[in-house]
């Protein structure tokens, strides 16, 4: 889409049901005007989510502003943006990825850690990909994105996470047993506060 620079735009979409988790990116600026905005219903432990934001392609915490999705739920029609210049600046273009919560396929999803292994989350499906994010937490490797995925390898025996807010390759990061699947979600192993912090709050996206 074109922003268009006005506050409380509706942008539609055609998923027939409510996006649980939206990528925004400004396609025409860099630096801070081109961050990926993220918008996910379990931010702010899922109390006014649209109120608060994260940035894709940095460790940052969750931030309270609704700059960017002007404190509105997305519907199953459309969502909603401020006038920002990272999601609605008048010209500039943007690109815009929307993800949902579908039975057997997706599952957009968060969790409070419990610092020790074997916690154990319900997708309804085993993934072959999975996104996680402490939505609270901004210190380096600790508040990254973490990425797993079959094709790289997730088992009972160690993995490597890919961080999707760096260009580091995965043989930098530890080989460790971070996650294992289960038939019906996935179990973190890892006490690492990037996964499973005593009381720590989490965001996931998985795919089958």
């Amino acid at each position: 889409y074109t922003g268009d620079g006005v506050d409380g735009r509706n942008i539609s979409h055609s998923m027939n049901q409510a996006p649980e988790m939206i990528w925004i990116k400004n396609r025409s600026s860099s630096g801070n005007t081109g961050d990926w905005m993220v918008g996910h219903k379990g931010l702010n432990a899922g109390s006014s989510p649209w109120n608060e934001y994260l940035v894709l392609n940095k460790d940052q915490g969750e931030m309270s502003d609704n700059n960017p999705f002007n404190n509105f739920a997305p519907t199953a029609t459309s969502f909603q943006l401020d006038s920002w210049d990272r999601v609605n600046a008048s010209g500039s273009k943007y690109i815009a990825m929307l993800f949902s919560s579908v039975t057997g396929i997706s599952k957009v999803g968060e969790y409070n850690g419990t610092g020790s292994s074997n916690h154990s989350i319900t997708t309804g499906f085993q993934p072959r990909l999975i996104i996680l994010k402490a939505a609270h937490r901004a210190d380096g490797y600790g508040g990254g994105w973490n990425e797993f995925d079959t094709l790289r390898g997730i088992n009972a025996g160690n993995e490597y996470p890919l961080r999707l807010n760096y260009d580091s390759p995965e043989s930098s990061l530890n080989h460790q047993d971070y996650i294992d699947l289960d038939s019906d979600g996935f179990t973190i192993q890892s006490s690492a506060l990037s996964f499973n912090g005593s009381n720590a709050r989490y965001i996931y996206y998985a795919h089958a």
